[in-house]
């Protein structure tokens, strides 16, 4: 789900985080596109369309890695 509200912002933090926290990763490379991942597929090509909309607030960033089995591996987590 693509982020509509506040996009300016969660792309600045997405900057601060690597430039900060994840120096080593090249940035650059990720075309970082603001949104919320629900869920996902196994076919690239499936789009489901949904006609509802939600309102949250975010308190927290967490940022992990997909292990083996994909399994999550929390790096860090930081606290708005």
């Amino acid at each position: 789900m693509n982020i509509q509200e506040g996009k300016e912002v969660i792309n600045k933090i997405n900057h601060r985080i690597y430039k900060n926290m994840l120096k080593d990763v090249d940035i650059e490379k990720y075309n970082y596109e603001p949104h919320i991942t629900l869920g996902s597929t196994n076919n690239p090509n499936e789009k489901i369309e949904l006609d509802e909309e939600f309102e949250t607030i975010v308190d927290s960033i967490i940022v992990e890695q997909m292990g083996k089995n994909e399994k999550s591996i929390i790096e860090f987590r930081i606290r708005l």
